[in-house]
């Protein structure tokens, strides 16, 4: 993947460019969650994972997310706000949900097929910016990719 290529289409269609201090993600998002960030009633994201990868320890408050449709193209981003990452060996997932389920807008279904994951990361979306979709090449499978990580990140 070209980041370099992707920046710069970025910085031409926002009109913004980004310091190096600032992670760039990938996330791949799919509907109904799409259209719930668009309307602005989902507040958070969460990525549940059953080991510590992508987003887990590799992103902070301030990064930005380019939201990539699933089996389509890059379309929007959002800036991070405050991000929470749990080990649910210590934080039961029953915990999340009660504390952060509506603002996830998920359903009964999303809980059960978490159940067997490990780690979670809460994403508070800010500042979304939705503009001209446009390719993105990317290969395999993860819903997640980091592009560039911010100058320091703290790990929990």
């Amino acid at each position: 993947m070209q980041v370099h290529a992707v920046l710069k289409y970025l910085c031409e269609a926002t009109g913004v460019s980004l310091p190096e201090t600032v992670g760039i993600h990938i996330g791949v998002f799919q509907e109904p969650y799409l259209g719930y960030i668009y309307d602005g009633r989902k507040m958070l994201e969460s990525r549940f994972t059953r080991n510590r990868i992508a987003p887990y320890g590799c992103i902070s408050s301030g990064d930005v997310v380019l939201i990539k449709r699933a089996a389509g193209a890059v379309e929007a981003a959002f800036t991070v706000g405050e991000v929470r990452q749990y080990n649910l060996q210590q934080t039961p997932i029953a915990a999340l949900r009660a504390a952060y389920g509506e603002a996830l807008c998920v359903d009964e279904v999303f809980w059960p097929k978490k159940e067997k994951s490990r780690y979670a990361v809460l994403l508070e979306i800010q500042g979304l910016l939705r503009f001209s979709p446009f390719p993105v090449e990317k290969r395999g499978r993860s819903a997640w990719i980091t592009l560039r990580r911010a100058a320091q990140v703290l790990m929990p």
